[in-house]
């Protein structure tokens, strides 16, 4: 199971229960409890696992291993607003941090509390004390100990550098002028629905002075004063910004211009910029001191020292750039647009390894690069593209697909699966030989469909939030079982996470500058030494991030605990339904057996608006009771 079938999964079942004054069948008594303070509005997990609840009293944390309440915050300014409306997309977590943000998005709140709490411990590194503020981005420094925030207060936007230890300020300076564009309003709210702080373009370099790109501006602050050391301006905003591997040069883009300066004084290190086609996007650092420059319509490789290309043309795309997978004879590009998607293959000096590109009539959704070829779906088809010559004819037929394909991956028996239009299509992944494994599979239930595969000892599990087929390896039907909606609404966050059950699935831009230590991209293949030739070892940048993540050590090891946990096979299905009990229709959660069908025990839940958390990984719900008694159960 891919992580994340397993992490959909979790959505499904948070996303599928009910339950205050709850009793249960199997389970008559929660297995440990809480009395925590104040009516709690709701309850939410992080990426550790650690519990925080929300009530007019404060927050709560609750470690679920140790059964205690590990911290309580107090906040020290009236919180009636907060009462009525501080929702748990409030509390947004930093990424890769044991930090969060809470803040609430409201006009009508802008006078409420703004912190930043550690989840773990419960220190508060920073509060706004009812002050009429809102922080629009952060960025950890853990090298230096510190966090770096954008704040905007008064009508203006200044940078904070604020002290983990002791949550105090260090600095603080005003950033002028400061537009905030379409694009940077989308990533933030796309962050933010996605129970993440918006994070700062932010580099720290070898001398741990910070480089911080803000609209049209490029400035290098004092890491101890926050004093200007230099500041470039251009005519467009600055793009992702990259070091030389001896850390004394910065490399950055803006627009259809990129340029080199020198970490000292900030000042040009070419001659003229390098105009490149189309919008900068970032840089993959290169072997023998060159950078592969990524724009929305191409590709270029640029000598470090003088700025000129070393290929002799830039390689340009027809649709917006989407992702760049480095293989070992060269540059897999796909790009795509609403109604359609094109691949273009070519090798590290920018020649063309394909007569031309292989386009498609609809976006691709999913792609697999396998020794013999490069298995892509989309809404129409699922074809097979040959390396050596970008053609499709290793397949007589291709697969007809309808709508979005759910695909998921057999690594056991090296296959790919594709569901589309009630048909389950397999393919093997050594010999790209394709068969149609079952079909008529039809999932009871209004808007019901396919949404997971998951492969189990007999066979394919097929899933949705009512439905579960199991379909055997040689294509029968061992079981198939419905179970009805309890009522109106209680899905609509099931469906949440339903594009994501695609492997591989297109989701944006891939920045492979973030871990580029050994070898950049998702798949590297055939002699991984010779694709390493073509990039640098890791860069002071990375090197400063491995160092961060050292000084994070308490955090990173309850995260990959955790991590490596949702790996380990699931073999139950939890599924809210309607359950008559004593003559009464009620809502239940049923605890349903992947491999047989059978249900292994339910919990009855008698109220409709519950305030819950399920954790697959302990198998676990947790759940408040009475307004202020945490439950938790074993499932």
């Amino acid at each position: 199971m891919t992580l994340k079938n397993t992490l959909i999964n979790l959505i499904f079942a948070i996303t599928l229960l009910a339950g205050k004054n709850l009793s249960a069948q199997d389970t008559k008594t929660p297995n440990w409890s809480l009395d925590l303070d104040g009516n709690i509005k709701w309850l939410k997990q992080t990426s550790t696992g650690m519990l925080v609840a929300y009530s007019s009293k404060g927050l709560f944390g609750i470690d679920p291993e140790t059964h205690k309440i590990s911290w309580q915050i107090k906040w020290d300014v009236p919180i009636t607003n907060l009462e009525k409306g501080l929702s748990a997309n409030a509390l947004q977590e930093i990424q890769s941090t044991p930090f969060a943000l809470i803040q609430e998005e409201s006009s009508m709140l802008s006078k409420s509390q703004t912190s930043i709490i550690n989840y773990l411990t419960g220190q508060q590194i920073f509060t706004s004390k009812g002050s009429t503020m809102s922080i629009t981005g952060t960025s950890p420094l853990f090298a230096i100990g510190a966090m770096l925030l954008q704040i905007k207060q008064d009508k203006k936007e200044y940078l904070v550098l604020l002290d983990l230890a002791t949550g105090q300020e260090r600095w603080r300076t005003e950033i002028p002028g400061v537009k905030r564009g379409m694009m940077g309003s989308m990533m933030s709210l796309a962050m933010k629905a996605s129970g993440m702080s918006p994070a700062l373009e932010t580099t720290l370099d070898k001398d741990s002075n910070i480089l911080f790109a803000s609209g049209q501006t490029l400035t290098r602050y004092n890491g101890k004063s926050g004093t200007i050391l230099w500041q470039v301006k251009f005519d467009e905003p600055v793009g992702h910004v990259e070091m030389s591997e001896n850390g004394t040069v910065v490399y950055t883009g803006a627009g259809r211009n990129i340029m080199g300066y020198s970490l000292d004084k900030g000042t040009a290190i070419w001659k003229d910029p390098y105009k490149i086609s189309g919008e900068f996007m970032y840089f993959v650092p290169m072997s023998q001191n060159t950078l592969l420059s990524v724009s929305k319509n191409g590709l270029t490789r640029i000598d470090e020292t003088t700025g000129k290309s070393v290929w002799k043309k830039a390689n340009t795309v027809d649709l917006p750039l989407q992702s760049v997978e480095f293989l070992q004879d060269g540059l897999l590009v796909l790009s795509s647009s609403e109604k359609e998607s094109q691949f273009d293959y070519m090798d590290y000096t920018g020649k063309d390894l394909w007569r031309k590109s292989y386009k498609t009539d609809k976006p691709v959704t999913t792609y697999q690069i396998t020794s013999k070829g490069l298995l892509f779906a989309n809404a129409e088809e699922a074809n097979v593209i040959d390396f050596k010559d970008g053609r499709d004819d290793i397949w007589k037929r291709r697969i007809k697909l309808r709508g979005r394909p759910v695909i998921s991956i057999d690594r056991d028996r090296n296959t790919m699966l594709i569901y589309s239009n009630d048909k389950l299509y397999t393919v093997d992944l050594g010999d790209l030989s394709n068969k149609l494994l079952a079909e008529d599979i039809k999932f009871k239930g209004k808007d019901e469909d396919v949404e997971l595969i998951e492969t189990r000892k007999t066979g394919y599990l097929l899933s949705s939030s009512q439905n579960m087929w199991l379909i055997s390896y040689d294509g029968k039907a061992l079981y198939n079982k419905f179970y009805r909606e309890p009522g109106a609404g209680k899905r609509a966050l099931a469906l949440v996470g339903q594009a994501a059950s695609a492997y591989g699935m297109v989701a944006g831009t891939v920045n492979f500058t973030k871990n580029v230590a050994s070898a950049a991209g998702n798949t590297v293949m055939g002699n991984e030494t010779q694709a390493n030739s073509n990039l640098r070892s890791a860069n002071n940048s990375y090197s400063i991030a491995e160092t961060s993540a050292g000084a994070n050590s308490a955090f990173t090891d309850m995260y990959a605990k955790r991590y490596k946990a949702t790996f380990a096979t699931k073999d139950a299905q939890y599924i809210l339904t309607g359950i008559e009990e004593d003559g009464l229709k009620r809502t239940g959660l049923l605890k349903i057996n992947k491999d047989t069908g059978s249900e292994n025990g339910k919990i009855i839940l008698k109220d409709l608006t519950p305030v819950y958390v399920v954790d697959e990984t302990l198998n676990a719900l947790f759940v408040i009771v009475d307004s202020n008694k945490f439950y938790s159960y074993n499932l």
